[in-house]
């Protein structure tokens, strides 16, 4: 039996995207409500904040946040469609694409989910200095922890309740002790666990596995995540595509 064309994999899953409750931006317009905050390292309810400056041409595609030392600790905060009741994306992922110039080569809180009266962070190693990478922070209790970068794991039930009642979700963008420089885009709230979107435009269709499809054939212009060996066997071709193929039309992450 032969395999179907890609033409006709995309006409249906294009007639029938996969639903999941996702909030993104994209910033290929403006900075989207974005803001640069005083980015915590312990519980803080109110950060101070400011307006962040949106750059039209850098990003993946062109147009991003940009920051350097505003303040001591520099972030970006997001606006209120990624807050309030967001049980939705518990179990998924938060995903971002940033580009840092500057680096201590440390592990430094990455993500702070604000609960109004609580806060988690989730500590992460530097990203490489002077290329895009793609982060996959789980919305789950692993790895998370409570009031601070160095507090106790956080629990489930206290991911539950913050993603239940979210005040605040900041991104660091200060990962060196001096001047820093920073860009952030395409920011990604309840994606799935293995994040088939693969093309960071916040749906998941065909266009994904064309996407997909172009990578393994050497272009990435498309294509946000790390690598297209998406069934991680240490090798981009056809496998990867009919991974994708799978994951668009509901196939859980092996």
């Amino acid at each position: 039996m032969s395999r179907p064309s890609l033409a006709a994999l995309l006409a249906a899953s294009l007639s029938s995207s996969v639903a999941f409750a996702q909030t993104s931006s994209t910033f290929d317009l403006g900075d989207e409500g974005w803001m640069v905050i005083a980015f915590p390292y312990s519980h803080t309810a109110s950060p101070g904040m400011q307006p962040v400056v949106w750059d039209a041409n850098i990003g993946l595609p062109p147009g991003s946040l940009y920051t350097w030392d505003q303040y001591g600790e520099t972030g970006v905060a997001a606006p209120a469609k990624f807050l309030g009741d967001q049980s939705g994306s518990y179990g998924r992922t938060l995903t971002f694409d940033i580009l840092i110039m500057y680096s201590d080569a440390a592990t430094y809180p990455a993500v702070v989910l604000n609960a109004g009266t609580f806060s988690l962070f989730y500590n992460m190693p530097s990203s490489p200095v002077g290329v895009w990478e793609h982060r996959v922070v789980p919305l789950a209790a692993a790895g998370w922890r409570y009031n601070s970068w160095t507090g106790p794991e956080a629990t489930e039930a206290q991911m539950q309740a913050a993603l239940a009642g979210l005040a605040g979700l900041y991104i660091n963008t200060e990962w060196r002790t001096g001047p820093d420089e920073t860009h952030v885009d395409n920011v990604v709230l309840g994606g799935a666990a293995c994040d088939p979107d693969v093309n960071c435009d916040g749906a998941i269709n065909g266009f994904d596995i064309e996407a997909t499809e172009q990578a393994v054939n050497g272009d990435f212009s498309n294509f946000c995540q790390p690598t297209a060996d998406l069934n991680n066997d240490g090798a981009e071709n056809g496998f990867d595509i009919e991974t994708e193929e799978q994951r668009v039309n509901g196939a859980p992450c092996e």
